[in-house]
């Protein structure tokens, strides 16, 4: 049996460009379809508790889906509109740039097989607090580039997106490094491989 992640493109997804897109100190990014199973409620949830340490936080949330009105509407009830936005649609060529204004990308999603999103992150330098699923679970222990939470903890969830935020420097290196491990030019020669023996 062999293991071959999915890649991604270490020359769109990059550390260093520019931050376009930053509205907050610390900001949060979530990139994915608005679905129940996405939890996104939960990433509002956990930032209503966060602006009380840092009143500057902004969760930007890339994606459409049919809990997006129930997810507006969980905004205006915690009364979150300036530390909230939601971004919609993003072609694939602006996505790294949103990547790049944030400071730590956040998923508390119930299922997932293998979430392109971190690779993505990870790309772009930054660190990721993810729900602690099995998917999540084995690419956070192999890049050593964020920190799981307990799935469904709100308050852990806060608690690790200021500590992974706070120490997003240290997760850099190792973000970076996963990312390069991975690139496309990289899943497609060891495919190669697989396929020649």
């Amino acid at each position: 049996v062999y293991v071959i992640y999915n890649g991604v493109d270490n020359k769109l997804f990059k550390n260093g460009l520019d931050e376009r897109f930053r509205r907050g100190t610390p900001q949060f990014l979530f990139v994915g379809n608005l679905y129940e199973h996405k939890k996104v409620d939960e990433l509002i949830l956990a930032l209503k508790r966060l602006v009380r340490t840092y009143p500057k936080a902004h969760l930007q949330i890339v994606g459409e889906g049919y809990a997006h009105a129930k997810l507006k509407n969980l905004v205006h009830k915690l009364n979150l509109q300036n530390h909230v936005s939601f971004v919609g649609f993003v072609p694939y060529s602006k996505l790294p740039y949103y990547y790049s204004s944030c400071d730590v990308y956040v998923t508390a999603s119930r299922c997932e097989l293998f979430p392109l999103p971190l690779l993505e992150a990870w790309a772009c330098g930054k660190p990721v607090v993810a729900s602690s699923i099995a998917a999540h679970a084995e690419l956070l222990s192999k890049s050593r580039a964020g920190m799981l939470y307990k799935t469904g903890d709100i308050k852990e969830l806060c608690e690790r997106m200021i500590t992974v935020y706070e120490q997003r420097t240290n997760f850099k290196d190792h973000a970076i490094r996963f990312a390069r491990k991975n690139d496309w030019t990289s899943v497609a020669t060891k495919t190669l491989r697989v396929y020649n023996e």
